[in-house]
């Protein structure tokens, strides 16, 4: 398979065949932080002396905005698959349209300034898209 590569890099340690994995466990509460922020419900902000937030922009022109939500969930999602033996051949055909629909939303809310319009304005909209992203999550960390 074409993600058996990363898999001998992961130590035994953090690498568990049976339950959660160290990784997953670090990396599913950021995912729900980030897609919090994504589905325009909710952030996490840093005042004095970070100044930071998941909403702001590390790239920004004519509407579309790349923040660090957007780079934190894609990586985690990315993470989690490469780190774990779950594959789109082993899913069913409802686990891989929910994975594929989570990261097209995700990138659509960053990329389509219409569609962080209707995130920000449509609260169930943005709480579809949390849910998606915590179901796509599972299917790949977890499965």
């Amino acid at each position: 398979m074409a993600l058996s590569l990363p898999q001998k890099y992961v130590p035994d340690s953090i690498r568990q065949e049976d339950g959660i994995d160290l990784t997953d466990s670090i990396l599913a509460p950021l995912f729900v932080l980030a897609s919090f922020s994504i589905g325009a419900v909710g952030t996490l902000e840093f005042s004095q002396p970070l100044n930071f937030a998941l909403t702001d922009a590390l790239y920004a022109a004519h509407g579309t905005e790349i923040t660090y939500a957007f780079i934190l969930s894609i990586g985690i999602l990315l993470i989690g698959w490469l780190t774990n033996e779950s594959t789109p051949e082993d899913w069913t055909d409802v686990e891989t349209i929910v994975v594929l629909l989570a990261v097209i939303l995700n990138i659509l809310g960053a990329l389509v300034p219409a569609m962080t319009v209707t995130l920000e304005s449509m609260w169930y909209v943005g709480w579809f898209t949390v849910f998606l992203n915590g179901a796509a999550f599972y299917v790949i960390a977890y499965k």
